[in-house]
């Protein structure tokens, strides 16, 4: 899949998490209020547990949106035994938008219309979740 589709889920995820509109302009909105952003864990792998509805915390935002920012292509065409995480909701004034998460040979993988993607290594996904937990 070609680059633009990870540019796009990396400008819609920092529009979200930053105050910026997806048209460009800056909003008037806090963070808090233009996106709402909770992590359900399904499946938990090791060092985790089932979680639903953790609503990340504005002091955990950046921290998620640093950890999916630069996704790289993937396909699971490559004999990747992968396994459902669970999901993580972005929720604003347009709409609500899930990421279905993947565990692909500890790494997180999502989906984003239809392409693959690797968001980085499963030991730091489930440290900044703990992290977050233990915030709380």
């Amino acid at each position: 899949m070609k680059l633009a589709n990870n540019t796009m889920v990396i400008a819609i995820l920092t529009a979200l998490l930053f105050s910026c509109a997806e048209s460009g302009t800056k909003s008037t909105d806090t963070p808090s209020e233009l996106a709402t952003i909770s992590v359900d864990i399904f499946n938990p792998p090791k060092g985790l547990k089932v979680i639903t509805g953790l609503e990340v915390p504005e002091n955990s935002k950046e921290p998620v949106a640093i950890f999916f920012e630069n996704p790289s292509p993937s396909s699971n065409e490559l004999g990747i035994d992968w396994a459902v995480i669970g999901k993580l909701s972005i929720a604003n004034s347009s709409g609500v938008r899930e990421l279905q998460l993947f565990n692909g040979n500890d790494v997180v993988l999502f989906t984003e219309n239809g392409a693959w993607y690797e968001a980085g290594k499963l030991e730091d996904f489930v440290t900044l979740i703990s992290e977050m937990i233990s915030k709380k």
